[in-house]
Protein backbone atom coordinates (compact mmCIF):
# COMPACT_ATOMS: atom_id res chain seq x y z
CA UNK A 1 0.00 0.00 0.00
CA UNK A 2 1.65 3.07 -0.91
CA UNK A 3 1.31 4.91 2.38
CA UNK A 4 2.51 8.43 1.48
CA UNK A 5 0.09 8.95 -1.48
CA UNK A 6 -3.11 7.96 0.77
CA UNK A 7 -1.79 10.87 3.68
CA UNK A 8 -1.81 13.11 0.52
CA UNK A 9 -5.70 11.73 -0.38
CA UNK A 10 -6.93 12.04 3.20
CA UNK A 11 -5.14 16.03 3.51
CA UNK A 12 -6.73 16.74 0.52
CA UNK A 13 -10.40 15.37 1.22
CA UNK A 14 -9.89 17.04 4.64
CA UNK A 15 -9.25 20.45 2.83
CA UNK A 16 -12.39 20.44 0.74
CA UNK A 17 -14.49 19.58 3.38
CA UNK A 18 -13.18 22.86 4.82
CA UNK A 19 -13.41 25.16 2.36
CA UNK A 20 -16.66 23.64 1.78
CA UNK A 21 -17.59 24.44 5.13
CA UNK A 22 -15.89 28.06 4.96
CA UNK A 23 -18.09 28.77 1.53
CA UNK A 24 -21.11 27.81 2.82
CA UNK A 25 -24.39 30.10 3.92
CA UNK A 26 -23.56 32.20 6.91
CA UNK A 27 -27.26 31.09 8.02
CA UNK A 28 -26.74 27.34 7.82
CA UNK A 29 -23.18 28.18 9.60
CA UNK A 30 -24.64 29.91 12.68
CA UNK A 31 -27.35 27.01 13.30
CA UNK A 32 -26.31 25.01 16.54
CA UNK A 33 -24.48 21.67 14.94
CA UNK A 34 -26.39 18.63 15.19
CA UNK A 35 -25.04 15.63 18.17
CA UNK A 36 -22.82 18.23 20.00
CA UNK A 37 -22.36 19.13 23.53
CA UNK A 38 -20.62 22.24 24.40
CA UNK A 39 -18.36 22.11 26.89
CA UNK A 40 -18.62 25.94 27.67
CA UNK A 41 -22.06 25.15 29.12
CA UNK A 42 -20.48 22.28 31.42
CA UNK A 43 -20.03 23.04 35.04
CA UNK A 44 -16.35 21.95 35.78
CA UNK A 45 -16.42 22.93 39.58
CA UNK A 46 -19.05 19.84 40.22
CA UNK A 47 -16.22 17.38 40.65
CA UNK A 48 -18.02 14.22 41.74
CA UNK A 49 -18.76 14.50 37.45
CA UNK A 50 -15.04 14.44 36.74
CA UNK A 51 -15.28 10.41 36.27
CA UNK A 52 -17.84 10.92 33.48
CA UNK A 53 -14.92 11.98 30.58
CA UNK A 54 -13.42 8.67 31.52
CA UNK A 55 -16.16 6.24 31.27
CA UNK A 56 -17.11 7.82 27.52
CA UNK A 57 -13.25 7.20 27.04
CA UNK A 58 -14.10 3.32 27.81
CA UNK A 59 -17.57 3.07 26.02
CA UNK A 60 -15.33 3.91 22.88
CA UNK A 61 -12.63 1.76 23.31
CA UNK A 62 -15.01 -1.13 23.72
CA UNK A 63 -17.08 -0.52 21.09
CA UNK A 64 -15.32 -2.14 18.42
CA UNK A 65 -16.63 -2.62 15.09
CA UNK A 66 -16.34 -6.54 13.79
CA UNK A 67 -14.29 -5.74 10.90
CA UNK A 68 -11.24 -4.88 12.88
CA UNK A 69 -10.50 -7.37 15.11
CA UNK A 70 -9.96 -9.93 11.34
CA UNK A 71 -8.30 -6.87 9.72
CA UNK A 72 -6.13 -6.54 12.51
CA UNK A 73 -4.97 -10.26 12.70
CA UNK A 74 -5.29 -11.81 9.68
CA UNK A 75 -2.00 -11.42 8.36
CA UNK A 76 -0.81 -13.54 11.32
CA UNK A 77 0.64 -17.16 10.76
CA UNK A 78 -1.66 -18.34 12.66
CA UNK A 79 -4.81 -17.95 11.37
CA UNK A 80 -6.33 -17.91 7.36
CA UNK A 81 -8.88 -15.50 5.76
CA UNK A 82 -11.34 -18.67 4.76
CA UNK A 83 -14.55 -17.49 3.04
CA UNK A 84 -13.93 -19.28 -0.42
CA UNK A 85 -14.27 -16.38 -2.41
CA UNK A 86 -16.27 -13.75 -0.49
CA UNK A 87 -14.72 -10.61 1.13
CA UNK A 88 -11.54 -11.22 -1.65
CA UNK A 89 -9.82 -8.09 -0.44
CA UNK A 90 -10.06 -9.55 2.64
CA UNK A 91 -8.47 -12.59 1.78
CA UNK A 92 -5.50 -10.54 0.03
CA UNK A 93 -4.55 -8.75 2.85
CA UNK A 94 -3.77 -12.07 4.60
CA UNK A 95 -0.95 -12.52 1.59
CA UNK A 96 0.15 -9.04 1.95
CA UNK A 97 -1.47 -7.31 -0.91
CA UNK A 98 -3.51 -4.27 -0.71
CA UNK A 99 -6.68 -2.67 -2.00
CA UNK A 100 -6.26 0.85 -0.60
CA UNK A 101 -9.93 1.07 -1.78
CA UNK A 102 -11.21 -1.54 0.45
CA UNK A 103 -13.88 -1.11 2.67
CA UNK A 104 -12.43 -2.85 6.02
CA UNK A 105 -9.62 -0.94 5.84
CA UNK A 106 -11.11 2.64 6.26
CA UNK A 107 -13.60 1.78 9.00
CA UNK A 108 -11.02 0.30 10.74
CA UNK A 109 -9.08 3.93 10.62
CA UNK A 110 -11.37 6.01 11.11
CA UNK A 111 -13.10 3.73 14.22
CA UNK A 112 -9.75 4.15 15.98
CA UNK A 113 -8.92 7.35 15.52
CA UNK A 114 -12.26 7.92 16.53
CA UNK A 115 -11.63 6.72 19.47
CA UNK A 116 -8.58 7.91 19.82
CA UNK A 117 -9.21 11.30 19.71
CA UNK A 118 -12.62 10.93 21.80
CA UNK A 119 -9.78 9.49 24.36
CA UNK A 120 -7.85 13.03 23.73
CA UNK A 121 -11.27 15.03 24.87
CA UNK A 122 -11.54 12.86 27.67
CA UNK A 123 -7.93 13.77 28.47
CA UNK A 124 -8.50 17.49 28.11
CA UNK A 125 -11.72 17.60 30.31
CA UNK A 126 -10.68 15.94 33.32
CA UNK A 127 -8.03 18.50 33.22
CA UNK A 128 -10.63 21.30 33.62
CA UNK A 129 -12.15 19.35 35.92
CA UNK A 130 -8.86 19.05 37.56
CA UNK A 131 -8.38 22.77 38.22
CA UNK A 132 -11.22 22.47 41.21
CA UNK A 133 -10.31 18.83 42.01
CA UNK A 134 -9.49 18.73 45.97
CA UNK A 135 -8.23 15.28 44.94
CA UNK A 136 -5.65 15.95 42.23
CA UNK A 137 -4.12 12.63 41.90
CA UNK A 138 -7.34 10.66 40.96
CA UNK A 139 -7.67 12.77 38.53
CA UNK A 140 -3.87 12.00 37.24
CA UNK A 141 -5.26 8.51 37.39
CA UNK A 142 -8.30 9.41 35.53
CA UNK A 143 -5.95 10.71 32.80
CA UNK A 144 -3.66 8.18 33.28
CA UNK A 145 -6.58 5.51 32.06
CA UNK A 146 -7.30 7.40 29.36
CA UNK A 147 -3.78 7.82 27.81
CA UNK A 148 -3.86 3.76 28.36
CA UNK A 149 -6.57 2.61 26.46
CA UNK A 150 -5.44 5.88 23.55
CA UNK A 151 -2.09 3.41 23.62
CA UNK A 152 -3.55 0.19 22.93
CA UNK A 153 -5.45 1.73 20.33
CA UNK A 154 -2.79 3.39 18.47
CA UNK A 155 -0.51 0.75 18.96
CA UNK A 156 -2.95 -1.59 16.53
CA UNK A 157 -3.16 1.15 14.01
CA UNK A 158 0.48 1.25 13.68
CA UNK A 159 1.01 -2.80 13.71
CA UNK A 160 -1.53 -2.54 10.87
CA UNK A 161 -0.48 0.42 8.68
CA UNK A 162 2.97 0.96 10.34
CA UNK A 163 3.65 4.94 10.12
CA UNK A 164 0.87 6.62 11.25
CA UNK A 165 -0.13 9.97 12.60
CA UNK A 166 0.30 10.70 16.19
CA UNK A 167 -2.63 12.86 17.35
CA UNK A 168 -1.54 15.43 20.11
CA UNK A 169 -5.21 16.80 21.18
CA UNK A 170 -8.82 15.73 20.54
CA UNK A 171 -8.50 17.98 17.26
CA UNK A 172 -8.64 16.11 13.87
CA UNK A 173 -7.70 19.05 11.94
CA UNK A 174 -4.56 18.77 13.79
CA UNK A 175 -3.43 15.95 11.40
CA UNK A 176 -3.60 18.00 8.42
CA UNK A 177 -0.36 19.28 9.07
CA UNK A 178 0.90 16.80 10.64
CA UNK A 179 3.30 14.29 8.93
CA UNK A 180 2.99 10.52 9.66
CA UNK A 181 5.56 9.26 12.70
CA UNK A 182 7.41 5.95 11.66
CA UNK A 183 6.36 2.88 13.66
CA UNK A 184 9.79 2.80 15.66
CA UNK A 185 8.57 6.51 16.73
CA UNK A 186 4.90 5.04 17.44
CA UNK A 187 5.89 1.92 19.08
CA UNK A 188 8.42 4.30 21.31
CA UNK A 189 5.88 7.17 22.34
CA UNK A 190 3.54 4.62 23.35
CA UNK A 191 6.55 2.94 25.36
CA UNK A 192 7.32 6.50 26.76
CA UNK A 193 3.20 6.68 27.50
CA UNK A 194 3.01 3.98 29.22
CA UNK A 195 6.11 4.63 32.08
CA UNK A 196 4.27 7.88 32.63
CA UNK A 197 0.73 6.10 32.74
CA UNK A 198 2.18 3.00 35.26
CA UNK A 199 3.81 5.39 38.06
CA UNK A 200 0.39 6.74 38.25
CA UNK A 201 -2.20 3.85 38.05
CA UNK A 202 -3.27 1.52 41.04
CA UNK A 203 -1.21 -1.37 41.36
CA UNK A 204 -3.86 -3.55 41.47
CA UNK A 205 -5.55 -6.71 38.79
CA UNK A 206 -8.31 -4.84 37.20
CA UNK A 207 -10.94 -6.94 38.48
CA UNK A 208 -9.81 -5.88 42.07
CA UNK A 209 -10.92 -2.31 41.26
CA UNK A 210 -14.06 -0.77 42.78
CA UNK A 211 -14.56 2.26 41.17
CA UNK A 212 -14.46 1.28 37.37
CA UNK A 213 -14.42 -2.82 37.47
CA UNK A 214 -12.19 -4.23 35.06
CA UNK A 215 -11.00 -0.82 34.38
CA UNK A 216 -7.19 -0.32 33.51
CA UNK A 217 -4.16 -0.87 36.16
CA UNK A 218 -0.68 -0.29 36.50
CA UNK A 219 0.08 -3.62 34.91
CA UNK A 220 -2.22 -3.49 31.80
CA UNK A 221 0.25 -0.20 31.21
CA UNK A 222 3.30 -2.45 31.86
CA UNK A 223 1.72 -5.21 29.58
CA UNK A 224 0.99 -2.73 26.49
CA UNK A 225 4.88 -1.40 26.78
CA UNK A 226 6.09 -4.63 26.73
CA UNK A 227 4.13 -5.36 23.21
CA UNK A 228 5.31 -1.93 22.02
CA UNK A 229 9.21 -2.69 23.01
CA UNK A 230 8.66 -6.27 21.13
CA UNK A 231 7.92 -4.28 17.83
CA UNK A 232 11.15 -2.41 18.69
CA UNK A 233 13.25 -5.36 19.30
CA UNK A 234 14.08 -4.42 22.70
CA UNK A 235 13.94 -7.38 24.46
CA UNK A 236 15.48 -5.85 27.43
CA UNK A 237 12.44 -3.35 28.10
CA UNK A 238 10.03 -6.47 27.15
CA UNK A 239 11.39 -8.36 30.38
CA UNK A 240 11.90 -5.61 32.72
CA UNK A 241 7.96 -5.06 32.07
CA UNK A 242 6.99 -8.54 32.10
CA UNK A 243 9.27 -8.89 35.04
CA UNK A 244 7.27 -6.57 37.10
CA UNK A 245 3.79 -8.13 35.98
CA UNK A 246 5.16 -11.27 37.30
CA UNK A 247 6.84 -10.43 40.95
CA UNK A 248 3.57 -8.56 41.89
CA UNK A 249 2.14 -12.22 41.98
CA UNK A 250 -1.05 -10.46 41.41
CA UNK A 251 -2.30 -12.64 38.47
CA UNK A 252 -2.48 -16.80 37.88
CA UNK A 253 -3.75 -18.44 35.10
CA UNK A 254 -6.86 -20.01 34.85
CA UNK A 255 -7.21 -23.46 35.31
CA UNK A 256 -10.23 -24.51 32.84
CA UNK A 257 -8.95 -23.16 29.85
CA UNK A 258 -12.45 -23.67 28.23
CA UNK A 259 -14.10 -21.19 30.66
CA UNK A 260 -11.85 -18.18 29.95
CA UNK A 261 -13.63 -16.52 27.39
CA UNK A 262 -17.00 -17.61 28.70
CA UNK A 263 -19.21 -15.68 31.67
CA UNK A 264 -16.58 -17.18 34.26
CA UNK A 265 -13.67 -15.97 32.38
CA UNK A 266 -14.87 -12.30 32.87
CA UNK A 267 -12.70 -10.49 35.84
CA UNK A 268 -10.76 -13.34 36.00
CA UNK A 269 -7.53 -13.18 37.79
CA UNK A 270 -5.35 -13.92 34.19
CA UNK A 271 -6.75 -10.99 32.67
CA UNK A 272 -4.75 -7.32 32.58
CA UNK A 273 -7.20 -5.81 30.00
CA UNK A 274 -11.20 -6.44 28.91
CA UNK A 275 -13.44 -5.38 26.65
CA UNK A 276 -16.77 -6.53 28.49
CA UNK A 277 -19.85 -7.45 26.71
CA UNK A 278 -22.63 -8.13 28.85
CA UNK A 279 -26.93 -9.04 28.40
CA UNK A 280 -27.34 -7.45 31.69
CA UNK A 281 -28.50 -11.67 32.79
CA UNK A 282 -31.66 -10.81 30.85
CA UNK A 283 -32.77 -12.97 27.86
CA UNK A 284 -33.75 -9.77 26.08
CA UNK A 285 -33.73 -5.80 26.13
CA UNK A 286 -30.29 -4.48 26.09
CA UNK A 287 -27.68 -6.40 24.78
CA UNK A 288 -23.90 -5.30 24.08
CA UNK A 289 -22.02 -7.64 22.19
CA UNK A 290 -19.55 -8.29 19.62
CA UNK A 291 -20.23 -10.32 16.37
CA UNK A 292 -18.91 -13.22 16.43
CA UNK A 293 -20.54 -14.20 13.32
CA UNK A 294 -17.48 -13.73 11.15
CA UNK A 295 -15.38 -16.37 12.94
CA UNK A 296 -17.77 -19.33 12.98
CA UNK A 297 -17.87 -21.75 10.06
CA UNK A 298 -20.41 -21.82 7.20
CA UNK A 299 -22.86 -24.82 6.27
CA UNK A 300 -22.80 -26.30 10.05
CA UNK A 301 -25.48 -27.19 12.24
CA UNK A 302 -24.21 -27.25 16.10
CA UNK A 303 -25.50 -28.89 18.50
CA UNK A 304 -26.17 -26.63 20.88
CA UNK A 305 -29.49 -25.39 20.32
CA UNK A 306 -30.09 -21.92 19.64
CA UNK A 307 -26.29 -21.41 18.18
CA UNK A 308 -25.98 -20.35 14.42
CA UNK A 309 -23.26 -21.38 11.88
CA UNK A 310 -21.24 -18.03 11.21
CA UNK A 311 -19.54 -16.43 7.65
CA UNK A 312 -16.59 -18.98 7.61
CA UNK A 313 -13.82 -15.84 6.98
CA UNK A 314 -11.76 -16.92 9.81
CA UNK A 315 -10.18 -20.32 10.31
CA UNK A 316 -6.86 -21.23 12.04
CA UNK A 317 -3.91 -22.41 9.95
CA UNK A 318 -2.09 -25.54 9.92
CA UNK A 319 0.85 -24.65 10.65
CA UNK A 320 -0.71 -23.44 14.25
CA UNK A 321 -2.28 -26.84 14.85
CA UNK A 322 0.69 -28.63 14.27
CA UNK A 323 2.65 -26.49 16.35
CA UNK A 324 -0.14 -26.64 18.98
CA UNK A 325 -0.05 -30.33 18.97
CA UNK A 326 3.90 -30.50 18.88
CA UNK A 327 3.65 -28.83 21.89
CA UNK A 328 0.47 -31.00 23.89
CA UNK A 329 -1.78 -28.23 23.09
CA UNK A 330 -5.39 -30.81 23.22
CA UNK A 331 -7.04 -28.69 25.39
CA UNK A 332 -6.45 -25.49 23.43
CA UNK A 333 -7.03 -27.15 20.55
CA UNK A 334 -10.27 -28.57 21.96
CA UNK A 335 -12.12 -25.62 23.22
CA UNK A 336 -10.82 -22.54 20.83
CA UNK A 337 -11.30 -24.71 17.15
CA UNK A 338 -13.82 -26.00 15.63
CA UNK A 339 -13.44 -28.88 13.33
CA UNK A 340 -15.28 -29.14 10.60
CA UNK A 341 -15.21 -31.73 7.81
CA UNK A 342 -13.20 -29.49 5.56
CA UNK A 343 -10.35 -29.03 8.03
CA UNK A 344 -10.68 -32.32 8.98
CA UNK A 345 -9.77 -33.23 5.33
CA UNK A 346 -7.23 -30.33 4.92
CA UNK A 347 -5.59 -31.75 7.70
CA UNK A 348 -5.24 -35.64 6.28
CA UNK A 349 -4.03 -34.22 3.69
CA UNK A 350 -1.05 -32.55 5.47
CA UNK A 351 -0.67 -36.09 7.35
CA UNK A 352 -1.65 -33.96 10.52
CA UNK A 353 -2.38 -36.66 13.02
CA UNK A 354 -5.38 -35.41 15.98
CA UNK A 355 -4.28 -37.03 19.15
CA UNK A 356 -8.14 -36.67 20.35
CA UNK A 357 -9.56 -37.96 17.52
CA UNK A 358 -10.30 -41.88 17.58
CA UNK A 359 -9.39 -44.25 14.65
CA UNK A 360 -7.55 -41.01 12.66
CA UNK A 361 -5.65 -43.19 10.60
CA UNK A 362 -2.99 -40.78 9.62
CA UNK A 363 0.53 -41.00 11.31
CA UNK A 364 1.69 -38.18 12.86
CA UNK A 365 4.44 -35.35 11.59
CA UNK A 366 6.15 -32.66 12.67
CA UNK A 367 4.90 -29.02 12.39
CA UNK A 368 5.73 -26.91 9.25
Amino acid sequence: MKINKIYQVIKMMALAVLLSVATACQDVIENPPLNTTFTEGTDYSQTKNMILPLLGAYEGFQSRGWEEFPIISVRGDDVNAGGLGDQQDFAETDKYKYNKDYWMYNSVWQNEYRDILNAHSAIEQILLYKEFASNQALADQYIAEAKTLRAFLLFQLSRVWGDVFIPESSDPTQLLEAAPATKDEVMQHISDQMDEAAAILPAVRPNERTDIRGGVTRYTALAIKALANLELKNYQNVADATSQIIASGKFMLEPDFYELFKIKGKLNNENLLEMQYSDFGKGSGDNISYLFAFFGPQNWTPKVEKTNAGWGFYEPSIKFITFMIDRGENTRLQTSVLFTDRGIEELKKSRVMLPFRRGYPIPPRRAM
